[in-house]
């Protein structure tokens, strides 16, 4: 029998002290430039989904190494 796993949120502020951003806002802008989507609960709170943080990642060091040889 297959069980699937229910996605497992974070909040914005917990990304952002998990990533060192220093502001929700600034990490809110990356990830959304990153195309991942963010989850909105009542009260305007912003939610990621911890699976998209590797995506995140990857994309975060791919833009930087884009950006170091120009």
């Amino acid at each position: 029998m297959k069980t699937s796993e229910a996605p497992s949120y974070m909040t914005t502020r917990e990304a952002c002290d998990h990533l060192g951003y220093a502001r929700p806002d600034s990490f809110l802008g990356a990830w959304r430039a990153a195309e991942l989507p963010v989850y909105k609960r009542p009260g305007a709170h912003c939610l990621v989904n911890r699976d998209d943080l590797g995506r995140f990642l990857r994309r975060s060091d791919r833009d930087a190494a884009t950006e170091a040889c120009v």
